[in-house]
């Protein structure tokens, strides 16, 4: 069960990065007024990986039985990276959650947590719970888009897009301010 869902996260990331990658050029371009920017739909995906993601796998995986609250990350400023480096971070969390998750024994697979939302969950529900974010923001990004509905499933592949780039980008993210992420309001929920 874990392979598939592991699969399936690594398949909506690839989708919805590649699909975010395609729109660096107009990076702050909205939608429509109340829509977040495309650069803002990489940092709010980056930054849930690691607030949600992979903090909720990590705790659950450690047997502290911890609950978690209602987390939103809407109203924070993502505008201290560019698309392509939230691309770039995004991408290593995820590989983090989808490297970290198979090396977990079968009993801390059973261990839970509670949450706010969702109520009593395991590593497996953190997972889809992540999967289902993804295939969201597919949604919302496909509509915008114009692609309308999925070709496979719930998955679209859009080989028009170009594939996300891996550019060095470790010292350019060490030169900048760790501070300037903090939060300026609230509203989408995990």
């Amino acid at each position: 069960m874990h392979d598939t869902l592991l699969t399936q996260l690594a398949e909506s990331h690839r989708a919805l990065s590649e699909m975010l990658a395609g729109l660096s050029a107009v990076q702050d371009r909205r939608p429509s007024p109340e829509a977040w920017s495309f650069r803002f739909v990489a940092g709010h995906m980056a930054q849930v990986e690691l607030d949600c993601h992979l903090n909720r796998v990590w705790r659950i995986a450690a047997g502290e039985q911890p609950h978690f609250p209602y987390y939103t990350n809407t109203g924070w400023d993502f505008s201290h990276y560019t698309l392509e480096e939230w691309l770039y971070l995004w991408h290593g969390r995820r590989q983090e959650l989808l490297q970290f998750v198979p090396t977990l024994t079968p009993h801390q697979l059973t261990l839970t947590a509670t949450h706010e939302l969702f109520g009593t969950i395991t590593v497996a529900d953190v997972l889809r719970i992540a999967h289902d974010h993804d295939e969201e923001h597919l949604a919302d990004l496909s509509v915008v888009m114009g692609h309308g509905s999925w070709v496979i499933g719930r998955l679209s592949v859009f080989q028009s897009l170009s594939p996300v780039s891996q550019p060095p980008l470790l010292p350019t993210l060490l030169n900048k301010s760790a501070s300037s992420a903090a939060p300026h309001g609230r509203a989408t929920s995990l």
